[in-house]
This record gives structure tokens, C-alpha cells and sequence, in this order.
């Protein structure tokens, strides 16, 4: 009987794809649980989710022969967010603009699954 051996590329793509999955169904439960509890998306929000969208557009990077290093500051406003806001609120606004951010970006499928988590 002969076994089916499946690629690391195959495996790698499952798991980016797993990875997005449980990251969209995480945001989707905040998201209703902070709306359903009386949060607004007012202007605030705007702004924030606007800030994230931008920084993770145009991140620092780092030339180098061998390969260039990108490195994001998008991460920073999630600090602030949770220092300042609700946790709910936080992690709900930071869903938002990530998935907004990554569905917009030219990158490959799998770089922005992955980074959308």
C-alpha cells in the first residue's frame, strides 16, 4: 500500500489559511461582542483604524545585500489602544484595520493571511 506524502509547501499554505481562519473568527466575536455592547465606531475609531492602515502600508525597511528587513510600527498603535481603551474595543478596532489593511496590500495571498491573523 503506497502512503501519500504531502509537501511542506502544502502544509505550510494549510496552516497560513488555519491561521486567518481562527484570526477572522477571533475578530468577528469581539467585533459583535463590542457592538452589541453599546460600542460605536465614531470618529475616534476612524482615526485609529486610518493609523493602522497607513503604517502598516509604508513600514520601515532596512536594506541590507542579503535581503531586506521590513520592519511594521502598525503593532504600536495596538499597544496604545490597549492602554487606553477597552480591551474589546482595542482588539475589535485593530481587527478592523488589519483585515482592511491586508485585503488592500499588494502582497502574495499567503504573506497577507498570514500577517492578518
Amino acid at each position: 500500500m503506497a502512503s501519500v506524502r504531502i509537501s511542506r509547501a502544502v502544509v505550510a499554505a494549510a496552516l497560513d489559511v488555519l491561521l486567518c481562519v481562527v484570526g477572522l473568527a477571533l475578530a468577528v466575536v469581539a467585533v459583535r461582542s463590542w457592538i452589541g455592547g453599546g460600542g460605536e465606531f465614531d470618529l475616534g475609531g476612524l482615526v485609529w483604524v486610518s493609523l493602522v492602515v497607513v503604517m502598516s502600508r509604508f513600514p520601515l525597511v532596512l536594506t541590507h545585500q542579503s535581503g531586506d528587513i521590513e520592519i511594521g510600527f502598525a503593532t504600536c498603535v495596538l499597544v496604545f489602544l490597549v492602554l487606553t481603551m477597552a480591551p474589546v474595543q482595542a482588539f475589535s478596532l485593530w481587527s478592523i484595520a488589519t483585515t482592511i489593511a491586508m485585503t488592500t496590500q499588494r502582497k502574495s495571498w499567503r504573506a497577507r493571511a498570514l500577517l492578518m491573523r
